[in-house]
């Protein structure tokens, strides 16, 4: 059997290409020839773009799942890195809805790579959230009490 989306050659009862990570249709992989895909524009032929392994949607997860963490821990950032973190997590949603595998098991090269970007940036925005919810209740209740007088330069206390 070969993967219908980048023609590696695959094991029965696998789920997912060890090399691009696509899923395997359900029904069974057609055979395909091992020659790569053509598309001609304008006049000339051009072979077809490497396969989609997810890594960039991977990598740009796993990017904004640091920068929310990271946003999160200063007090006045802490609503960007809430928003950064919320946005990582509907990315990993989505990444696992659009077939691609979070974690490393059973895959290989880029798709193996990706998954563990993956994995990482699913975890490490859930930390991001938490804490960004944290410090940002803890920083309006700080605004509001100073606010309010009862913090203030004359009793001594910041």
């Amino acid at each position: 059997m070969f993967c219908e989306n980048c023609g590696a050659q695959l094991q029965e009862n696998v789920k997912f290409c060890p090399e691009c990570g696509a899923p395997v249709a359900a029904s069974g992989v057609q055979m395909q020839q091992m020659t790569e895909p053509q598309r001609q524009t304008s006049g000339e032929t051009v072979a077809a773009p490497a396969s989609d392994n997810g890594f960039s949607k991977a990598l740009t997860l796993f990017i904004f799942a640091d920068v929310g963490a990271v946003l999160g821990w200063i007090p006045y950032t802490c609503l960007i890195g809430l928003v950064f973190s919320a946005i990582a997590r509907g990315m990993a949603r989505r990444f696992v809805n659009a077939g691609y595998q979070i974690g490393g098991q059973n895959l290989t090269g880029k798709a193996k790579v990706s998954g563990i970007f993956a994995q990482i940036g699913r975890i490490v925005s859930l930390v991001g959230l938490i804490v960004s919810i944290v410090v940002c209740v803890f920083t309006l209740l700080f605004i509001a009490l100073f606010i309010f007088g009862i913090v203030t330069k004359n009793n001594g206390m910041y």
